[in-house]
């Protein structure tokens, strides 16, 4: 039976949401999965929306959007709702646990709250990298890739100490046991 995962990122534009779709599509390609990412983003100003859509498949994709989300990653409250017709009673939401006091406990019983921003800012002295983070909870939970397919990814995006960063946040994500 062919494998399908859909993986929904909400935020606001800045919060690494497109890039981090990116590289799980490029993490999943690297293990001969077939991916699509579809981003939508409101270009005009940094903070507006943003979202990325990533489905991966050991088979052909027949259609490219996310149906119903194994996991949604949200950065930012507000988009949040959009994201609710791709939910059902299995999706995991992995949310930003600056996000504890926006009532979002109303999206599903299996809302967990990561401290994706916290862990980058005191391990990493970084805020830029919580996308990361996340991008390695994300990894964790899906159970799919391995750590060599993520760090080729990524070092095809970053190099020297950009990649060294990123990789040190996908891996706090990754290894992460409690939160």
């Amino acid at each position: 039976m062919a494998m399908r995962r859909e993986v929904y990122i909400v935020g606001s534009g800045g919060q690494g949401v497109v890039l981090m779709g990116a590289l799980l599509a490029e993490a999943y390609a690297l293990k001969n999965w077939n991916v699509v990412q579809t981003v939508v983003y409101d270009a005009a100003q940094r903070g507006g929306l943003a979202r990325a859509e990533v489905v991966m498949s050991d088979s052909e994709i027949y259609y490219p959007k996310v149906r119903k989300a194994d996991v949604i990653v949200a950065f930012a409250a507000d988009a949040l709702p959009g994201a609710r017709p791709k939910m059902d009673e299995h999706t995991v939401i992995l949310a930003d646990e600056s996000l504890k006091d926006k009532n979002l406990e109303q999206y599903g019983t299996k809302l967990l709250f990561v401290p994706f921003e916290r862990w980058a800012k005191e391990e990493l002295h970084s805020s830029r990298v919580m996308n990361m983070v996340a991008l390695g909870r994300v990894l964790k939970t899906l159970g799919d890739v391995s750590i060599d397919e993520v760090e080729q990814a990524l070092k095809e995006r970053f190099k020297g100490d950009l990649f060294k960063l990123n990789m040190a946040a996908v891996k706090i994500g990754l290894e992460a046991s409690e939160f």
